[in-house]
């Protein structure tokens, strides 16, 4: 009499717990069940790159603060304004909240033009130029192009 034994490999009879197959039906199911229409991304670890990082949007609860080592002309300025305004006999003294809250309150919408316009370095000046151009055409003209016109070069 002879027994014959069978031997089971790793992946028949049970659901092997373990099994790369049964990993995946379990994360589609969790997917699924999740939301399905959305796409689950891995997140990586470690540092991020200066590009992939996002912007935080401005919230009501988020505070400010505001640094003037690196540039001590602004900061001497802005010294000069609250020695001026705390120049008086009578009443609380004039701090940084005070003039940044009277400049809030006072600031008109040219005013946010400039700020705009400051904010733009020379490249983004070119950039907004040539999409005016574009618009204005009404056909798309090749970046290098309006350049060259622009220098006068042909």
């Amino acid at each position: 009499m002879e027994e014959k034994k069978e031997v089971i490999s790793k992946g028949e009879g049970k659901d092997v717990v373990r099994g790369k197959e049964f990993k995946k039906e379990v994360g589609s199911q969790l997917k699924r069940m999740v939301d399905p229409d959305k796409v689950i991304k891995g997140t990586k670890r470690g540092r991020k790159a200066d590009e992939k990082k996002k912007h935080s949007e401005l919230e009501n609860k988020q505070t400010f603060s505001v640094s003037f080592r690196k540039n001590e002309k602004m900061r001497q300025k802005l010294l000069q304004i609250l020695r001026e305004a705390n120049a008086k006999e009578f009443g609380n003294p004039v701090e940084f909240d005070d003039l940044v809250f009277f400049l809030l309150e006072n600031i008109t919408k040219k005013d946010i033009e400039k700020l705009k316009e400051n904010s733009l370095d020379l490249k983004a000046k070119v950039m907004r130029e040539f999409a005016k151009q574009n618009e204005k055409k009404g056909e798309e003209v090749d970046f290098w192009q309006y350049v060259a016109s622009s220098l006068k070069i042909s």
